[in-house]
């Protein structure tokens, strides 16, 4: 499995194009986009949040963030 972390922006119409066409081959575009609707209470949790995003690609159980339980 290949995960594509892109993170130069923004992007050119090369880049795109590039995405694309590993995307329609099976890889896995995850831009380390930072979430806030977790509420991050620091720099760490960001990150945090963005790894265990891409670790979750490969199956890979972590306890770096809280899971989102539902309502």
């Amino acid at each position: 499995k290949l995960v594509l972390m892109t993170r130069e922006t923004p992007f050119s119409p090369i880049h795109l194009e590039n995405m694309l066409k590993l995307s329609r081959i099976g890889v896995a575009i995850c831009p380390p986009v930072p979430a806030f609707y977790n509420q991050p209470a620091s720099l760490d949790d960001v990150i945090n949040h963005s790894v265990t995003r891409v670790l979750d690609l490969f199956d890979i159980e972590t306890n770096l963030i809280k899971r989102w339980e539902g309502i």
